[in-house]
């Protein structure tokens, strides 16, 4: 009897979990992972959480764009560490292993990783799931949200050239309904027309002041918030110093990503001057 209770219980087996401890390993890990990306894709993308990361994928996109990849990179990297880790666990527990003290450097960081994850497995799946949650929120901001704002600003500096090419002073009469108008590209406009409509698929403001005007697209949400870009006139763009120039580049695939976001960024209608 007392040799069938010391059985298994050498030195290699001190490092390896039984074949049990992985599945309590892999439950609470999953439950975890699932509540942190669940309540993370919620609070980014249906609370004012999404704004923040959308203002700092533009703001670091545009200023620090290496320092900014290489955290998507590491978040990345340590949700993916912690999901393989959980879904390798059972198939390294029904075979015989190694020893860890003696193997390669990869299987001494697996096992390793696999004993800290035994201690907090809900933690370590939260924290999985918000990191995956994290990065999946900033690749759907910059791959679809950005280009979409792109060609809201193509819009708006279409619009300024023509605008300011029908009314040189600046001065245009205003519109009832307060939004863009085709007509208003026209010397001589023409009411009844449909308003224009950003990349959204939302009306283009138009707000005339005196001796200038200012085009507004209201974003990704529909509504006046810091993501909203606006051109001003008849003065030259803050983000563009040639807009007619920006737009024949970006008609031919010459304006790459970082430049994007840095015309985002000086386009947005809070940081105007």
């Amino acid at each position: 009897m007392a040799e069938k209770l010391t059985r298994g219980r050498g030195p290699r087996d001190f490092y390896m979990p039984t074949p049990k401890t992985p599945a309590r390993l892999r439950s609470p890990f999953a439950v975890g992972a699932g509540h942190g990306l669940i309540g993370i894709l919620f609070l980014g993308w249906f609370t004012g959480m999404r704004g923040l990361m959308h203002a700092l994928l533009v703001t670091f996109g545009a200023s620090a764009p290496v320092p900014f990849a290489m955290l998507l990179g590491l978040a990345a990297v340590f949700a993916a560490a912690g999901l393989a880790v959980a879904l390798l666990a059972d198939a390294r527990a029904a075979a015989t292993p190694p020893n860890p003290a003696s193997g390669s450097g990869l299987a001494r960081a697996f096992y390793a990783q696999l004993r800290r994850q035994q201690r907090s497995p809900w933690a370590w799946g939260a924290g999985s799931g918000v990191a995956l949650g994290l990065v999946g929120i900033w690749v759907v901001l910059g791959g679809l949200v950005i280009p979409l704002e792109m060609s809201s600003l193509d819009l708006l500096s279409f619009s300024k050239l023509r605008i300011d090419a029908a009314h040189p002073s600046g001065s245009l009469p205003a519109s009832s309904d307060g939004l863009l108008h085709p007509s208003a590209w026209s010397s001589s406009p023409e009411p009844g027309d449909t308003a224009a409509l950003d990349a959204f698929g939302h009306p283009v403001r138009l707000e005339p002041a005196a001796s200038t005007y200012r085009l507004r697209s209201l974003g990704l949400d529909g509504r006046p918030s810091g993501d909203d870009l606006c051109v001003s006139g008849p003065a030259p763009l803050a983000a563009l110093a040639d807009p007619l120039a920006f737009l024949e580049r970006r008609r031919s695939g010459q304006v790459g990503w970082v430049e994007q976001v840095r015309a985002l960024r000086d386009s947005r209608c809070d940081g105007l001057r």
